[in-house]
């Protein structure tokens, strides 16, 4: 993943220092560990950041052709893989399943709990529709 980035920074005009600087924001990594321990950045936040929320990485191996001249827009197609994402919605489902569990008083709104039960449910069924469906075209 390293050799990547550097290759992403290599390839650009981009210097890591400037980007460093450019955020003065605690890093997602330290607001993660304080909320959910230090393996939930990288098992759910970190492996579906880049799909999520796209990266100057993303754009140069979808968007971009690097030419003599700088770089071309790439028009090609490529197919998404939505299950990246799953994830961090199931993570997000549970934490609040979790935390209404804990202190029954958080979601004192009957409503918004329903919501979240039906989440599960629909999240579910659309993971195991989407595999079904990936694996006759596949």
């Amino acid at each position: 993943m390293l050799n990547s980035i550097e290759k992403s920074f290599d390839d650009s005009d981009f210097e890591l220092d400037e980007v460093y600087r450019s955020s003065k924001w605690k890093s997602i990594a330290e607001r993660s560990n304080i909320v959910a321990g230090d393996a939930f950045y990288g098992v759910y936040y970190g492996l579906a950041s880049h799909s999520i929320h796209g990266s100057w990485q993303d754009i140069l191996l979808n968007n971009l052709k690097k030419t003599e001249n700088g770089y071309k827009i790439n028009l090609d197609w490529h197919s998404i893989k939505p299950q990246i994402i799953d994830g961090p919605i199931g993570i997000n489902l549970d934490i609040i399943a979790l935390l209404n569990k804990e202190n029954k008083d958080l979601l004192s709104n009957k409503e918004i709990v329903i919501k979240v039960e039906e989440l599960h449910v629909y999240h579910k069924l659309l993971m195991e529709t989407r595999e079904k469906f990936l694996s006759k075209n596949s």
